[in-house]
């Protein structure tokens, strides 16, 4: 599984303003693919949560190189160990940490990196266009997940 965390890009809506920040989401926690609905469902708490908790934060797409597959993402602005307590909060396996360099930090294990990535700069894309093209993808996937309808019972 870190295998696709070793590979993803960034897509925003900005420049990368080289300072420590968190790329956390709340997709698919535990390694297991969820259901749109159930992902946004959980996209939901997680602004929720930080709002709540006052965390500085912008959106981001955490994706594959061919943008097959992205997940809805925050950049947060917090320690290294808030980072790993609200990526463990949502049940996630890892987070980045960025800096000048992007790292890969297993959840449970704070001490040191799973991995550097490298410099950050070849994996951020600042595309407004292509962004909001996924954020208007974003919100017509979880609007169209489908809805759960009550079973009726036959009289």
């Amino acid at each position: 599984m870190f295998n696709l965390y070793q590979n993803t890009i960034f897509m925003a809506n900005t420049d990368f303003k080289y300072q420590e920040l968190a790329v956390i989401t709340a997709s698919n926690p535990n390694g297991v693919t969820r259901t749109r609905r159930f992902n946004h469902w959980l996209d939901c708490h997680f602004i929720s949560f930080l709002q709540r908790h006052q965390f500085r934060h912008f959106w981001v797409f955490a994706g594959s190189r061919d943008l097959n597959h992205y997940e809805y993402s925050a950049i947060v602005d917090c320690s290294l160990n808030d980072a790993q307590h609200i990526a463990k909060a949502f049940r996630q396996k890892a987070f980045y940490w960025l800096d000048d360099e992007c790292y890969l930090y297993d959840t449970k294990r704070l001490a040191s990196a799973h991995s550097s990535l490298g410099e950050i700069s070849p994996r951020w894309f600042n595309n407004p266009w292509a962004y909001n093209k996924m954020i208007e993808d974003y919100h017509y996937a979880r609007s169209t997940a489908g809805t759960v309808r009550p079973i009726s019972s036959a009289s």
